[in-house]
């Protein structure tokens, strides 16, 4: 077990389970690489005692689907380590691995993102669990309309925000 993950609240039994998706580059470093298929690009979430860089990317890092068609559930976050801590939270989704997906999407989600979880995990349920603010919450809205073949345009004017669709 990492320390400094132990040291963040991370559950030893949260890190048993993410083990194989953590790519530990030290003691004190770890890395999450999202990976874009599409372009045979990746991108790095780096995670360390200084803070965390978390990328802005079309790539997607997954954890917890061995068996894509036996997943019925799919989180979606904007960062790796936010999927950590939210199973530390809760740590009961761990207790059928098969069943659930964890997915980070990084700073700027865009559609084929979603499009490409959709067609990797057909049978699951796409559940947001994005920023409790207003860039969280026009994440939930654009996923769940992308989710559904849609598409909608959020705008500030002064301190009313409109979203068209």
């Amino acid at each position: 077990m990492l320390p400094f993950l132990e040291a963040l609240g991370i559950k030893p039994e949260v890190q048993h389970f993410f083990e194989p998706w953590l790519e530990v580059s030290s003691e004190t470093e770890l890395q999450f690489s999202y990976l874009d298929q599409a372009i045979n690009r990746k991108k790095r979430e780096v995670l360390n005692a200084h803070g965390s860089l978390i990328p802005s990317t079309t790539g997607i890092w997954c954890a917890g689907a061995l068996h894509p068609n036996t997943v019925r559930h799919n989180f979606l976050f904007n960062s790796a380590i936010e999927v950590l801590s939210f199973c530390s939270m809760n740590i009961g989704w761990l207790a059928r691995p098969g069943n659930v997906a964890f997915s980070a999407l990084g700073l700027c989600p865009v559609a084929s993102q979603v499009e490409a979880l959709r067609s990797r995990f057909p049978n699951a349920r796409l559940h947001t669990v994005f920023g409790n603010d207003v860039l969280g919450r026009i994440a939930d809205c654009k996923v769940a309309l992308w989710a559904k073949g849609k598409d909608a345009d959020f705008h500030m004017h002064q301190d009313i925000i409109i979203a068209q669709y």
